[in-house]
């Protein structure tokens, strides 16, 4: 809100949870209506009230989710100032983490990114809203030594774009040295085909939902190179989910 742009909030309890969350979002029209959702989530891991005493302790989430809020919070001005041809939308989802410390399929997660993606199919229903052209999703992109692993869920094509953005900005070393799938935020749009990415640095994380997840271990370096591979990709996806479409 402070930079001029108008924040809107869906709150809803769920009903078999009896509890109540809240996704955000912020829209910066383009040219076009249809749109390039940007996103991360707002909620931090529970750490209280598990079974297994060593899954209760203190936890900052730092950099899960704490480094996704910052840097979206951060690119907004940015992407407001720069004029485009698809319009961008920055969602700040709830309920992510898994209400059980394990995530059984999660089952009891990803509550704001299901809620968010069937409410944009029943508007698509009854043409209430633009077509989500592609996702972009942020999650743990700020510790130190920061790697982003090639998510093996997310779409080929908009991996390749990744790549190709780090090559460009010269940030190889912090990108796809390893590979493995994560059930993240992008999953349920992935699920009704909306091509999704997943920026995540989750694997061989150290601090993964450990009481080290604090700013000593972040790193503005790291924050500042994702940012750089969001600029970056951003004209082609357009390119290539919204121009593509003429």
């Amino acid at each position: 809100q402070g930079h001029g742009l108008t924040v809107r909030r869906d709150t809803w309890t769920d009903r078999k949870e009896l509890l109540t969350f809240t996704n955000l979002s912020v829209t910066i029209p383009g040219k076009r209506k249809d749109r390039i959702v940007i996103a991360c989530h707002h909620d931090t891991k529970c750490t209280t009230g598990h079974p297994d005493a060593e899954h209760n302790f203190h936890f900052v989430g730092a950099n899960d989710g704490g480094s996704g809020i910052g840097l979206l919070l951060e690119l907004a001005p940015v992407l407001a100032a720069t004029p485009r041809e698809a319009t961008i939308e920055l969602v700040f989802f709830d309920g992510e983490e898994s209400l059980d410390w394990r995530w059984n399929e999660a089952a009891r997660a990803l509550f704001g990114s299901k809620r968010y993606v069937k409410n944009h199919r029943d508007a698509l229903l009854v043409d209430k809203e633009p077509r989500i052209a592609a996702m972009v999703l942020l999650d743990m992109v700020g510790r130190t030594e920061l790697h982003l692993q090639e998510e093996l869920y997310s779409t080929p094509k908009l991996r390749t774009i990744l790549w190709s953005a780090a090559v460009a900005c010269g940030h190889q070393a912090s990108v796809f040295r390893r590979a493995e799938a994560a059930s993240d935020d992008h999953k349920p749009f992935l699920d009704v085909g909306i091509p999704s990415l997943d920026l995540i640095d989750l694997n061989g994380n150290p601090h993964w939902h450990n009481a080290t997840d604090t700013p000593e271990n972040m790193s503005g370096k790291s924050l500042q190179i994702t940012a750089d591979l969001v600029l970056t990709m951003l004209p082609e996806i357009e390119r290539a989910y919204v121009l593509s479409k003429d």
